[in-house]
């Protein structure tokens, strides 16, 4: 027996908390919070920070401690002051298992700067391999600065966002997509690969990664007995509407459940209970009107 949702109310929350903010207007990476890797080759200018790296072609790192994933957006700014390309170019790595992001590690990152047309490129690294998973619309043909705003959520759905003037007015950079080849972190972090000439050209800024309430909506349904369907909600139900029975039903002549019962210790879950045995067979679970503990009916 395979209940399947056919429809669920959608009600977005707007809640969200930040585990990383950080503008370096206070002049310090290395507390509130603490930036680790290559300390002593940036610097703060400007409210900025800016690259500092040596009279050579170099690789050049930091990182902060992040935990951050599911029901997440990164935001952050990138100011390339030349014309990248695949020998000058930034990665922002938004997920890694991995402290130094200059070595074999297991997260996700965006990359501005290739060999050919320059554009928000978005890669997830395993170990040592990276694999181009998408490729913005905005193209870049001279110097750099661009905000970039990306989500995730639980099921590592990720779309990416850009304001290519450096605003806030972001614009959808193309098409959502799908991987969850890695589902934690530890880290978030920038790297700038520099020719001798660019050393002192990258700057970065905003940074933010921020947690967010999940859309509210039927996280799975599990079939909890011969009679009874147990659904578990991404967040707490407003008992009026998800105890009324009116609000669902199953297909296959079993209409409107005999009872409908929020659990007294999970607030998010309920119980639905049939006067009839299920048989084995594929059933349509449909559900209207049913809302979160903070929405009015509707």
């Amino acid at each position: 027996m395979r209940p399947t949702l056919l429809m669920c109310l959608l009600v977005m929350s707007l809640h969200a908390f930040s585990q990383i903010t950080e503008d370096f207007t206070d002049g310090d990476f290395t507390n509130n919070p603490a930036w680790s890797g290559d300390i002593t080759a940036f610097e703060i200018e400007s409210g900025q920070l800016n690259s500092n790296g040596p009279d050579i072609t170099e690789t050049l790192h930091l990182s902060t401690p992040n935990s951050l994933i599911n029901y997440t957006e990164w935001t952050f700014l990138v100011d390339m002051r030349f014309a990248p390309s695949g020998s000058n170019k930034t990665r922002t790595y938004l997920v890694s298992d991995a402290a130094n992001l200059e070595g074999n590690l297991n997260g996700y990152y965006i990359q501005i700067g290739q060999s050919g047309n320059d554009e928000i490129d978005f890669y997830r690294q395993t170990a040592g391999s990276s694999s181009l998973l998408f490729t913005g619309t905005t193209q870049f043909t001279g110097d750099v600065i661009v905000r970039v705003k990306v989500t995730r959520d639980a099921l590592g759905t990720w779309s990416i966002f850009a304001d290519p003037t450096g605003g806030v007015a972001f614009a959808s950079e193309g098409d959502d997509f799908v991987d969850n080849t890695h589902t934690s972190t530890s880290y978030f972090g920038f790297v700038a690969f520099h020719t001798k000439t660019n050393k002192y050209n990258f700057y970065f800024d905003d940074v933010s990664v921020a947690a967010f309430d999940p859309p509210f909506g039927l996280a799975s349904v599990d079939v909890e007995g011969s009679q009874s369907l147990r659904l578990h909600f991404t967040q707490g139900l407003d008992a009026t509407s998800a105890e009324s029975v009116s609000n669902y039903t199953l297909s296959n002549g079993y209409a409107t459940p005999s009872s409908a019962l929020i659990d007294a210790s999970n607030a998010d879950q309920v119980l639905l209970t049939f006067a009839d045995d299920f048989s084995n067979n594929d059933y349509i679970l449909t559900l209207n009107n049913i809302n979160n503990a903070d929405q009015d009916e509707t």
